[in-house]
């Protein structure tokens, strides 16, 4: 259950302590645990009023699950690094390794924390990189 998004849509339910803060209605927060053999639901609010309360025990019939919109797979390749200067080849390296697709011994070339994303279109591309990474990811060969 964790990572369960929820919307206060009432409070006819819940206890009575929970029941006196009609400004929870409309709130969205996240499901921590269920309560009481799963009637209720310990909920922290994204927002609360004051910040006193984080977290709130709301019965199940006082929530509307709010659908979490999923983010795409990413299927792209990072971009690692052979030779230097205008001799300088680009890989396609798979995530947490340090050889291209070809098998070469790469330089990953980070930036501000993030891996650099490979394109096969560059000038530069490794044509066995471009020929696995295309391959990989369903598109056929060039």
């Amino acid at each position: 259950m964790p990572d369960v998004r929820v919307k206060v849509v009432r409070l006819d339910h819940s206890p009575s302590q929970t029941r006196e803060f009609t400004w929870l209605i409309g709130r969205y927060g996240t499901v921590i645990a269920p309560l009481k053999l799963g009637t209720a639901v310990l909920v922290k609010m994204d927002d609360t009023k004051w910040h006193v309360v984080r977290r709130w025990v709301i019965d199940w019939d006082d929530l509307e699950v709010v659908p979490v919109k999923k983010r795409p797979k990413r299927i792209g390749h990072r971009l690692g690094i052979t030779g230097t200067g205008r001799q300088a080849v680009q890989h396609a390296v798979q995530r947490e390794t340090m050889r291209g697709l070809c098998g070469k011994y790469v330089k990953p070339l980070p930036f501000c924390g993030w891996g650099l994303t490979f394109s096969p279109t560059a000038a530069q591309a490794c044509a066995v990189c471009v020929r696995l990474s295309r391959d990989a990811s369903g598109r056929g060969a060039a």
